[in-house]
């Protein structure tokens, strides 16, 4: 499916690339994505942006379940992340433009909590856990200041404050050697991980160059972590947390990285997807660090990609917001 500024939405067999049945649609662009795949029920797809809000898809139908609303207030939408709580269920956390946080049940689209407002702009949420297993929302923007909540009783834990310049992009480890640790990256160059837990710094994977535009974390063979994370100059690079020094590069993109994400196949191979300003979105396996097929040509640069274990989101920006489902993520459709 795509939705644009034309204010149409479109429906699109990605086997030849050919549009179908075009409906009214919202007229601002979209900027996240993100999908949940809970324990029961159907996977689903949160896509939102600006002051369009958000909505809820079922990602095997296409199906729209609800938007996304809270009491009649502007959403405002900037960034997306989804977890699944015992008692209640999946749920999505909205980082809006205006500093909100908003947490919704998925199931029915019930507003749970509005967090405080912890920062100017909110350009980037995560959610994962701590080292203790507690689940945790970390929410970053305009104040270079990354905050830490707790996310089944909203309560603030602490603030990551050794970011020099707007937080852009984070993300937490799930396992391995590394639990319960974030890597965020600002406008300054700055590619830090610290202890969600203690809010302290653990290390510096860079200080300085381009801006960091987006990061993803993944876990490989032999419980190794790592980090990826992309920017300005187009080339992403992947950082083994458990030896923080020098990164490998991921080549296919050659300008400015605005989206990253992994994912961990059934049968264990581990992939990443990412995309940016050239209007391509590339695969790669991370154990072999080689590029899948051909990358996915896209009619507008990318703003936002989402994975799971059967393939990808991908949301577009400068006026258009496309979505593209592909059943398996080693055989790109052509076109």
């Amino acid at each position: 499916m795509s939705g644009g500024a034309d204010g149409r939405a479109v429906v699109w067999d990605v086997t030849d690339a050919r549009p179908d049945a075009p409906e009214p649609g919202h007229e601002e662009a979209m900027e996240a994505v993100a999908l949940v795949v809970p324990e029961e029920g159907p996977a689903l797809c949160v896509a939102g942006g600006g002051e369009r809000g958000a909505e809820v898809r079922d990602l095997a139908t296409g199906e729209h379940r609800h938007a996304l609303a809270d009491s009649g207030r502007r959403l405002l939408v900037r960034a997306l992340a989804t977890a699944e709580l015992p008692d209640v269920g999946p749920v999505v956390v909205a980082g809006g433009r205006d500093g909100s946080l908003r947490m919704w049940e998925l199931t029915r689209g019930g507003l749970v909590r509005a967090f405080p407002n912890c920062t100017e702009r909110i350009r980037a949420v995560a959610a994962g856990r701590a080292a203790d297993g507690r689940q945790v929302l970390v929410a970053g923007g305009d104040l270079a200041l990354a905050t830490v909540w707790d996310l089944a009783t909203g309560a603030p834990l602490r603030t990551f404050t050794g970011h020099r310049d707007w937080v852009l992009a984070t993300a937490l480890t799930a396992g391995g050697r590394t639990p319960g640790l974030a890597v965020s990256g600002d406008r300054g160059g700055a590619l830090l991980m610290w202890d969600v837990s203690t809010g302290c710094e653990v290390a510096a994977l860079t200080r300085s160059g381009g801006r960091i535009g987006a990061v993803a974390t993944a876990e490989l063979p032999g419980e190794r972590t790592v980090a990826l994370s992309g920017g300005d100059d187009g080339e992403v690079r992947v950082w083994d947390l458990g030896r923080p020094g020098a990164a490998e590069p991921l080549t296919g993109l050659r300008r400015r990285v605005t989206a990253l994400a992994t994912a961990r196949l059934p049968g264990g191979r581990v992939l990443a997807v990412g995309g940016g300003e050239d209007r391509c979105v590339v695969v790669w396996d991370l154990v072999t660090r080689r590029e899948l097929a051909t990358p996915y040509h896209l009619p507008a640069p990318v703003s936002s990609i989402a994975a799971c274990g059967t393939g990808f989101v991908v949301a577009h920006q400068a006026g258009t917001a496309s979505f593209t489902w592909c059943a398996d993520l080693l055989t790109p459709a052509s076109g």
